[in-house]
This record gives structure tokens, sequence and C-alpha cells, in this order.
């Protein structure tokens, strides 16, 4: 419905709002505990992380067909970014790693490992972590 703010502009929303039902989609990879939902800037696809399983699922969201970006060594998934053409999913796992997935290949092209600090490495971004340096936030820059 338009709006005319001063009688003079008419302006049309250009979203509309439908009430619909939503519908469970079955992923196939049995009980997970969902972490984090990315969305492709086009919408097509969206990339689900898990708490518990050593893959990102990818749902397509037009064909509503669900697949699985695997991960060299099966690691965890802990944070991920998706670059603005939805090309490269850099996911930050439990390995210590992030891995840079092609998400249209769907193959683990690069592992990025990050060394403690110790001795012969005094630059290094996980200074003073006794345990893995476990990369749990991942930002995509534009």
């Amino acid at each position: 419905m338009p709006a005319t703010p001063n009688s003079q502009t008419s302006v049309t929303c250009p979203f509309q709002v439908t009430s619909a039902t939503s519908s469970f989609v079955n992923l196939g990879q049995g009980n997970f505990t969902p972490l984090k939902l990315i969305v492709a800037s086009d919408s097509s696809r969206a990339y689900v992380l898990t708490t518990n399983l050593g893959s990102v699922f990818v749902f397509d969201l037009g064909v509503n067909t669900v697949s699985a970006l695997p991960m060299t060594g099966n690691p965890v998934p802990l944070d991920a970014g998706l670059t603005s053409d939805g090309t490269i999913l850099y996911v930050g796992a439990n390995d210590g790693s992030v891995h840079v997935v092609s998400a249209v290949s769907g193959g683990d092209l690069q592992q990025i490992t990050f060394t403690n600090n110790n001795s012969s490495n005094k630059s290094s971004l996980c200074s003073n972590i006794p345990q893995t340096c476990n990369p749990d936030l991942i930002a995509v820059q534009p």
C-alpha cells in the first residue's frame, strides 16, 4: 500500500510480507547442535556449522537439497565467514587452523595454522596460551 508522508511523494515498500507455513528440513545427518548459520549474499545457499560434526552443511535454498563441505582432518568448526561472492568459506576449527574451503568445488584448499608463542615464534597471535590456539572468531572483509 503506497504511503504519502507529505501528500506529494508516494513511497511503496519493496518487500511484501506474506504469511506462510514453514516446514521442517531434515539435513540427513542425525542429531547435531547448530552453532552458526551463514546465508550467501545471493540467498541461494545457507551454511550450517555444528558443534559436534566435522563438516559444514550446505543447504541449497532453491531446490531444498543438502550437501556437506568436509575439511581435512575432520575437525569441528568453531566459526566461519563467507566471501561476498560466495566462493570461499573461511572456517576456524578445533584443530588450530583456519580452513580455506571452496564453496564451489567443495574442497579444503588450504589450512592456515596458528602456532603458540614460544622462544622461536615471538610474534604469534596466540601468546601465552597453554593449549592449541583455536581460531574461533572469523571475519571476512568484502
